[in-house]
């Protein structure tokens, strides 16, 4: 509804009313909390637009057998629905200190409050507000969690929803086995895909079409509108090109 964004931004803000949760019942039939005037949850919660459809169709065709790191977890949507697609286990990550009860709240395995980062230890300033935050020059201070110290054993699918931080993220991977799932920007470059095919990672779209270059991806995306990716390395690769052969 034309308007309703704004509505439900004014609605957030009102004492009286921030604090509402309300409750939906996702595709696997597990319940979900989440604020009840957030425009961004909204959308998809009470209107029923589909959620990552993309990021859907890749958990299907790669969780199978591993771990899911659920990096900027939010409201934990990915989490709660982990075993549908055959995640073993999922370990969910939010800097927001807002979103934290409704993620714990959602998600009964292992939350961490932080901040994906290259390096664990350090404070870092969330800003923004609801459904998404950043790390900037202001804020609330998290502390930072680099992935290799969650000490993961066996292979992992990392899903990086961490709003700029992405190439931080992946220098904090460590040794960890892992195929990525991550979204990325051609009105700012495609500087993680640039990133990771610098360091031989191999790049796929969610249909499991391999991606040789930045061009080759900015030209598939079109008018720039970003797009989830998946990166993988070794056997993860051949993986990824085994499902595009299945297809």
């Amino acid at each position: 509804m034309r308007g309703a964004p704004t509505l439900l931004r004014y609605l957030s803000k009102v004492p009286a009313l921030n604090r509402r949760t309300a409750i939906a019942t996702l595709p696997s039939g597990e319940s979900l909390s989440f604020p009840a005037y957030d425009h961004y949850w909204c959308r998809y919660l009470y209107a029923g637009k589909p959620y990552e459809p993309d990021v859907e169709r890749i958990f299907r065709q790669l969780g199978k057998g591993r771990v899911l790191v659920d990096c900027g977890a939010n409201i934990g949507y990915w989490s709660v629905r982990h075993r549908e697609f055959g995640f073993t286990q999922s370990i969910a990550i939010e800097a927001n200190p807002r979103l934290i009860p409704f993620l714990e709240r959602n998600y009964a395995g292992p939350v961490h409050h932080a901040a994906v980062h290259s390096r664990s230890g350090e404070t870092l300033l969330l800003g923004g507000d609801g459904a998404i935050g950043r790390v900037g020059p202001s804020g609330v201070p998290v502390q930072t969690l680099a992935l290799a110290d969650l000490g993961i054993d066996g292979p992992a699918l990392v899903k990086l929803d961490v709003e700029g931080s992405e190439i931080r993220a992946i220098e904090g991977l460590g040794e960890t086995r892992a195929i990525l799932v991550y979204e990325d920007f051609p009105r700012q470059g495609m500087k993680v895909t640039r990133h990771l095919l610098d360091r031989g990672w191999k790049i796929f779209d969610d249909r499991m079409q391999a991606i040789e270059s930045v061009e080759a991806v900015s030209a598939d995306l079109g008018k720039g509108i970003p797009h989830n990716l998946i990166a993988a390395r070794g056997e993860d690769a051949v993986r990824c090109a085994a499902a595009l052969r299945a297809d």
